[in-house]
């Protein structure tokens, strides 16, 4: 029987996702993401590195930034980096395919956007 290599991970962002540029010109993001253990109210928290590509790469940056909560579903490739001790240290990256952001995405108009903003009053507005 084959292998597979699929994870979903429901969290909420630890970076606002930033544009990594690609040799070949794809758009690609990065983010971190936190995930809390559901069965332990003191539990451990993992801290994921998300990368997408592609059009979810684009609603990422266009969408997300931090405390968003997102579903993020891909594939789990393992790494490692070295901490400033010199110890050697695994990392989980989260290739992910699909992105679902589980919070409203609404984009808010500055007050000095609104035409109405700072106008006085019209003489039929005053009720007396």
């Amino acid at each position: 029987m084959g292998s597979y290599n699929k994870a979903t991970f429901v969290g909420n962002l630890t970076r606002t996702p930033k544009e990594v540029a690609t040799k070949s010109g794809k758009t690609m993001a990065s983010f971190g993401l936190a995930v809390n253990d559901r069965f332990k109210k003191d539990g451990e928290t993992l801290f994921i590195d998300i990368l997408t590509f592609g059009r979810t790469a684009e609603f990422c940056l266009q969408y997300l930034e931090v405390g968003v909560n997102i579903l993020a579903e891909g594939n789990i490739k393992l790494g490692m980096w070295t901490d400033n001790q010199g110890k050697s240290k695994p990392t989980l990256t989260l290739m992910a395919n699909d992105v679902i952001s589980n919070s409203r995405a609404e984009k808010k108009e500055k007050p000095e956007d609104d035409p109405h903003f700072n106008l006085p009053p019209q003489d039929d507005e005053i009720p007396f």
